[in-house]
């Protein structure tokens, strides 16, 4: 199962600085950049997002493994893919 993390900006309202716009909500999927937003006194929340595996093709499957860091050594198949994936997930 995929996270994306909510992270709500430290400051009460929107609006505009130096005539950039700024936002009170940004998304981040990366664990570790959501932690650092934490730290630096930003409100993180963690919300499931379903990825739908099943409906990908072999090409981005792979690449989807790729991006997570997922050893897809000896999965020739999409089943055997989706099962490595699946294994890593949980």
């Amino acid at each position: 199962m995929e996270f994306k993390f909510i992270v709500k900006h430290k400051c009460a309202f929107g609006g505009f600085w130096n005539g950039q716009r700024v936002v009170r909500e940004i998304e981040v999927t990366s664990p570790e950049e959501a932690a650092k937003l934490e730290q630096e006194g930003h409100t993180v929340q963690r919300v499931s997002q379903s990825v739908d595996l099943s409906g990908m093709n072999l090409a981005e499957l792979r690449a989807f493994a790729d991006e997570r860091g997922i050893d897809l050594a000896g999965a020739k198949t999409k089943a055997q893919i989706l099962a490595k994936i699946e294994a890593e997930q949980h």
